[in-house]
């Protein structure tokens, strides 16, 4: 279905070792792609410029893009802003500061197209910016292979 908040505003309890930022509530959006970079810091490791996300030890930027996907659905947020796509619907854009439960899509039928377009351009955009992590090609077919051996191994599979 759609991607309204309250099937997308879910509570992440984060517990740093030495007790920074007890008690806080970030009051900014978070989002799943935080958790690598904030682990990797509260361990003192090097967090990857590659990666997407930020560390949640510092508050993120309020403006910053964020997207939420569920296919066939999108959401972009920045700021109080929200656009949420589903199908070939008409892009729905919302003001959450002044209508948090998203009654009034009508007020930004005129905008909420063009943003959504232009959001969804600039998410490409950043993506391939973004340098790519050095992976193996895995040869056709070699994936398959390996969980069919895997399975056999199990018994789970065989002639």
């Amino acid at each position: 279905g759609k991607m309204f908040e309250d099937s997308l505003h879910v509570p992440l309890i984060v517990r740093f070792p030495d007790g920074f930022r007890a008690g806080e509530r970030e009051a900014g959006r978070v989002s799943v792609i935080d958790i690598v970079p904030t682990v990797l810091e509260a361990a003192g490791l090097e967090v990857d410029a590659r990666l997407p996300g930020v560390s949640l030890r510092q508050s993120p930027s309020p403006e910053r893009l964020i997207m939420a996907s569920r296919p066939p659905s999108r959401a972009y947020f920045s700021g109080p802003w929200k656009v949420m796509t589903f199908d070939q619907d008409p892009a729905m854009l919302f003001n959450l500061d002044e209508d948090p439960l998203e009654l009034d899509a009508p007020k930004h039928a005129g905008r909420a197209e063009s943003m959504g377009l232009e959001l969804d351009a600039a998410i490409r955009a950043g993506w391939a910016s973004r340098p790519a992590f050095d992976a193996p090609a895995i040869p056709a077919g070699a994936y398959e292979k390996q969980m069919r051996a895997q399975l056999e191994a199990l018994g789970y599979a065989g002639d």
